[in-house]
């Protein structure tokens, strides 16, 4: 299988939780519907037509945080818009809290996350389009991690034939990727490492294009300090090489 790897980071990221539309707090990764909003942008595909084109039954996306992250309640400074003229600041602001993503220190440390993209079945097409778009550098909009002010870039693009790991859930195996948490039957924890685990139910479909209505939601395990998860897993995996020296075993977030 080919697989298409990229880094997303940025200085700060949020990614707000789907259940409100006024809720000041975000997941600590980009889910699925996010990226293929991120991923439309590289495209230049128009606002709410790709929903289908990208859908999980046609293109494959795994996700993986590469360093340590924590969160954090900010006081943002918003306009207070009561009239069309409150647009350019006249009138007073007003302090709205709102969860940032950031590195362990935000002064020099990058929100970073390594994606994974694969064609599933009919989205062979879709698929060669974007590794062209990519591998060429010919991205049509920049994208954000969350609103339009977090900015951030796409970087340490590769385009590798991954190899399907052979299953096994009686036993242990280090994973990188973030990994559906149904699929898992056991977690090996280590004391010595601290490890930090989240787990979320995040938003993967719409229903259709140009409808923002969910249809699907995946409930996903992961490690925030960019470690891999030790874990029995029943689902399938892939083994992918992300360096001359360095292969990641892998699973789509579906």
């Amino acid at each position: 299988m080919n697989i298409l790897t990229f880094e997303l980071s940025g200085k700060f990221a949020h990614f707000r939780k789907y259940y409100a539309n006024n809720t000041a707090l975000s997941y600590f990764v980009p889910p699925r519907t996010s990226l293929m909003g991120m991923i439309a942008a590289v495209m230049g595909y128009p606002r709410d037509s790709y929903y289908e084109t990208l859908c999980s039954e046609h293109l494959r996306i795994g996700l993986r945080v590469l360093a340590p992250m924590k969160k954090r309640i900010h006081r943002v400074n918003w306009l207070k818009v009561e009239g069309a003229m409150d647009f350019r600041g006249r009138q007073q602001h007003t302090q709205t809290p709102f969860e940032l993503v950031s590195g362990l220190n935000p002064v020099d440390d990058l929100v970073r996350y390594r994606v994974y993209m694969a064609a599933a079945k009919g989205g062979e097409s879709t698929f060669e389009q974007i590794c062209e778009v990519m591998q060429r550098n010919k991205q049509v909009f920049a994208i954000t991690l969350g609103p339009a002010n977090l900015g951030g870039s796409i970087s340490n693009i590769q385009l590798s034939k991954a190899s399907q790991a052979i299953q096994d859930p009686s036993r242990f195996v280090d994973f990188h990727s973030a990994i559906n948490a149904e699929l898992v039957e056991a977690i090996e924890w280590d004391q010595q490492k601290k490890l930090r685990v989240e787990e979320e139910l995040l938003p993967a479909d719409f229903i259709a294009n140009n409808n923002r209505e969910l249809r699907k939601m995946v409930r996903i395990l992961y490690a925030t300090d960019g470690q891999p998860l030790r874990v029995k897993f029943s689902g399938e995996s892939w083994m992918v090489p992300v360096s001359e020296d360095q292969v990641e075993q892998i699973s789509f977030i579906e």
